[in-house]
């Protein structure tokens, strides 16, 4: 019996379902995301996932509306003070 057995008996299907499609490689991509939106700089991101090249980390990168906004919202103040 998988070690993970009780636990799948315990989920309802439902939840197996949402579940059953996410990889190792969505959470990296999850992990990535959250770190960077925290403001862990792209060097730091890349490194904890084990990155040499910043291009790779970049993929790995999903910004988020809110983020965008933000940085939009920095630049616009700098203009308007200038």
């Amino acid at each position: 019996m998988r070690k993970d057995a009780g636990l799948r008996a315990k989920l309802t299907k439902s939840a197996i379902d949402k579940i059953a499609d996410c990889h190792i490689h969505d959470l990296r991509h999850t992990f990535a995301s959250l770190t960077a939106r925290q403001g862990v700089p792209l060097q730091v991101v890349g490194g904890l996932l084990g990155h040499s090249d910043h291009k790779t980390t970049s993929r790995h990168l999903h910004l988020y509306d809110d983020s965008l906004r933000a940085g939009a919202a920095a630049i616009s103040a700098i203009f308007k003070a200038g």
